[in-house]
């Protein structure tokens, strides 16, 4: 919902019109699945099943919007522990799946356990091309990692004790470490990462560029325990740097810095805003024009063309908001309906019947909207007609 102003050209090309009679079909079904996590091009779902008790990578190819396919590939011993049949894990749980920006590759953390033995973690690297070639990253690189995020290559930025590092699959070397005293990061494409990270007696959220030292865009005392988070999109071909600290969040607008004069104009666009709660994660939505700051119950959105505010959109799951599409969100109320909401929170629309914790996905065409229904001891992949 927008308010039209005087001298201001306003875009309403976003509409998105829901069928008052609901065509719901049943397109896919499974026992029970973990990691259902949609690709960002809204062409593949991601999941893991099991075959008694030993998991099972799952993919669904949505290119034909109306009737996905869907392939399984059964890691081997060499690629996933606690797969050997002489001494096999009692229990496995896969968390953590993360695409590629250009939806080719993910990784995925796999959390085994023996019995009497405390849990074990290692991370798989996966080319949704050739599932056969995962790779155990944590063998292959022989060392603990924290978190793992694949790039648009044969390559993945890892974080190991509190070194920020990149890493090879081809080799599986191992670079200096590109940011130290990193507790968390993010990657804007190959070239650019945001991270926080301490130093000295300040948590600092920076930026990674290749070929550069790290860049600190704000810096907050740890003392004073302030939740601080960094994000960074595009739009209308301007970078977006947006970075929180408790309840303020403030946005730049330009180029990524490359050095300490494109740093100084860029941090002199700052416009800064309140959020009601202390902010708890950042995010953009798929074109990049609303930035939203959220914590478990509500969230608020920016609108960075019309430099516009909505506070107080309640949340039903603690868990990120998700994007239908560029302009919409998505998600499972209390009652178990999946709803569609305009960026501002308004004009909510039900959707269909779905349980929540799982990826939906509106096909590339819109002509048919994908979710999770778990019914009887059976998660179906339901298909709503979008077609009016």
């Amino acid at each position: 919902t927008v308010d039209v102003k005087p001298g201001v050209v306003t875009w309403l090309n976003y509409a998105r019109l829901v069928p008052t009679k609901k065509n719901i079909t049943t397109a896919y079904s499974v026992p029970t699945a973990q990691q259902i996590v949609a690709s960002p091009d809204r062409r593949y779902m991601a999941l893991w099943r099991f075959d008694s008790g030993v998991p099972v990578f799952g993919l669904i190819d949505f290119r034909n919007s109306q009737r996905p396919s869907a392939v399984d590939y059964t890691p081997v011993v060499e690629q996933m522990s606690g797969l050997d049949l002489n001494n096999p894990a009692q229990s496995h749980q896969m968390t953590s799946t993360t695409w590629s920006k250009d939806s080719r590759f993910m990784t995925v953390k796999h959390v085994y356990q023996f019995d009497n033995e405390a849990p074990k973690s290692e991370w798989l690297w996966i080319d949704r091309e050739s599932p056969e070639s995962m790779v155990n990253l944590t063998n292959l690189l022989g060392m603990d990692l924290s978190d793992v995020r694949p790039l648009n290559n044969r390559k993945v930025m890892v974080l190991a004790g509190q070194d920020m590092r990149e890493a090879s699959i081809s080799d599986g070397s191992i670079s200096r470490p590109l940011v130290s005293g990193a507790s968390s990061f993010g990657v804007y494409d190959d070239d650019r990462l945001t991270y926080i990270a301490k130093d000295g007696d300040y948590t600092v959220a920076g930026l990674w560029l290749r070929g550069k030292e790290p860049t600190v865009i704000a810096r907050s005392l740890t003392s004073d325990n302030q939740a601080i988070n960094i994000a960074t999109g595009r739009y209308f071909n301007k970078d977006t740097i947006a970075v929180s600290i408790d309840r303020q969040v403030t946005y730049y607008r330009g180029d990524i810095p490359t050095n300490k004069e494109s740093l100084a104009s860029l941090l002199k666009t700052g416009k800064s805003f309140t959020f009601n709660h202390a902010v708890d994660g950042l995010q953009f939505s798929d074109n990049g024009r609303f930035l939203v700051a959220e914590d478990s119950k509500s969230l608020m959105s920016f609108d960075i063309e019309r430099v516009e505010v909505s506070q107080n959109i309640v949340k039903y799951s603690p868990s990120p908001v998700s994007w239908l599409d560029g302009y919409h969100i998505t998600q499972v109320d209390g009652s178990g309906l999946r709803i569609m909401q305009e960026f501002d929170g308004l004009n909510t629309a039900e959707l269909m019947p779905s349980s929540a914790g799982y990826d939906s996905l509106l096909t590339n065409d819109g002509k048919y909207l994908y979710s999770w229904l778990s019914s009887d001891g059976v998660l179906e992949l339901r298909r709503m007609s979008m077609t009016i």
